[in-house]
């Protein structure tokens, strides 16, 4: 997508958050907060037709009206609907843009990729919505509380590789630690995912009984790794001879059959495949 293009769709974005900010401040501007607050005010003023019309909702313009979780309150579904409007758009233009009819026409292109945009989420309930943000909230979560576990994963297996029982250590004292977090988490606020650390802490605990496959699967990587980069050599080592063989059958040093039989044994060698003369 066109770099400008996904400016002015950020800077929309940008500006519907940066309202609400401004506006709640308000009360106790001075003379840059009310400028700011002046701008901002107009360039939501001039959005607000096209974006009610585009998404199907109301336009908030205060912070307060955005400082709610009610998937059916009218902030929540304007700003969904706003970011999903700004993804499914994203995926439909770089989608479409492989499609050569389509993409050898920009005006076309542009056209099919906001009409699908734009059906796909004015028509969203405040359900769908929450069957739709489900996942996302899903993948965050498991992004973000997977992040610590990965990191140490990488450290005490890679780093330690020599060291077994040290390991063995690292993975108890980190199921201990992800176990205290558990039992001293606030008593404040909804606990319906605290159940994540004693899940890493059982986690933690199988990578100990799992260390000597691990370690078996870093070393079949490593040992890959070195027979690819071998291969490529053995390769190149053996079509440099096999020119040479060439060279020689053009110059009369070998005939066909001692050539071929020289290609025989190249291949044997290198364990490759070269093709013989015909």
């Amino acid at each position: 997508m066109n770099k400008k293009v996904g400016g002015v769709l950020f800077s929309v974005l940008f500006a519907f958050i940066l309202v609400g900010l401004v506006s709640a401040q308000s009360t106790e501007s001075n003379g840059i907060t009310s400028l700011i607050n002046s701008f901002v005010t107009g360039i939501v003023d001039i959005l607000k037709p096209f974006l009610q019309v585009i998404l199907g909702t109301n336009v908030p313009t205060t912070l307060a009206e955005f400082n709610t979780s009610d998937v059916s309150a009218n902030s929540f579904v304007f700003l969904s609907k706003l970011i999903l409007l700004l993804i499914i758009l994203s995926i439909a233009y770089l989608s479409l843009s492989q499609v050569t009819i389509i993409n050898a026409n920009q005006v076309v292109l542009w056209v099919v990729s906001v009409g699908v945009s734009i059906l796909a989420v004015r028509t969203f309930t405040p359900g769908m919505l929450e069957a739709v943000l489900l996942p996302h909230t899903a993948f965050g979560l498991a992004i973000a509380s997977g992040i610590p576990f990965v990191l140490y994963f990488f450290v005490v297996e890679k780093g330690m590789v020599n060291h077994k029982t040290l390991r063995s250590i690292a993975w108890i004292f980190f199921a201990v630690i992800f176990l205290a977090i558990y039992n001293t988490k606030p008593t404040i606020g909804e606990d319906n995912f605290y159940w994540i650390y004693p899940a890493v802490a059982l986690l933690s605990i199988v990578m100990i009984f799992m260390d000597g496959t691990i370690q078996k699967w870093f070393s079949q990587m490593k040992t890959d790794r070195i027979m690819g980069k071998s291969k490529r050599e053995r390769t190149r080592i053996a079509l440099r001879e096999w020119k040479q063989i060439e060279a020689d059958l053009l110059a009369g040093i070998v005939n066909k059959r001692e050539a071929n039989d020289l290609v025989s044994d190249l291949n044997s060698t290198h364990s490759v495949s070269l093709g013989k003369f015909r």
